[in-house]
């Protein structure tokens, strides 16, 4: 897929990761035919004023592929040995439910 110039982008952030999608968002998927997400879907959805929320990574972060299953294992094993201990032995702090959703707007 050719890159789109710069000024028909939304913003400089990357839609990687796992989607949570309302039940009505399928409505907007035409059926037997390829629709990408980050091409298609997305931005037909901010077209149409759909709200959408992202969650930006902090820079000591990262992104990990779980595309295959052996990815998607590996993942799990090292969310386990990486999260699991603080989780369990101390669990998150009262009320921290993380990071606050940020609307995407268009521009």
């Amino acid at each position: 897929m050719e890159k789109r110039p710069a000024n028909a982008l939304f913003t400089d952030l990357t839609n990687t990761g796992i989607f949570v999608l309302k039940a009505g968002v399928i409505d907007y998927i035409p059926p037997d035919t390829f629709y990408d997400f980050g091409h298609d879907l997305f931005p037909r959805l901010l077209r149409k004023g759909v709200p959408m929320y992202r969650y930006p990574i902090s820079e000591d972060e990262y992104l990990v592929d779980i595309g295959t299953m052996e990815k998607y294992q590996r993942a799990q094993g090292e969310w386990a040995r990486v999260y699991c201990p603080k989780s369990i032995i101390r669990g998150p702090a009262p009320g921290d439910l993380g990071p606050e959703p940020n609307r995407l707007q268009t521009t």
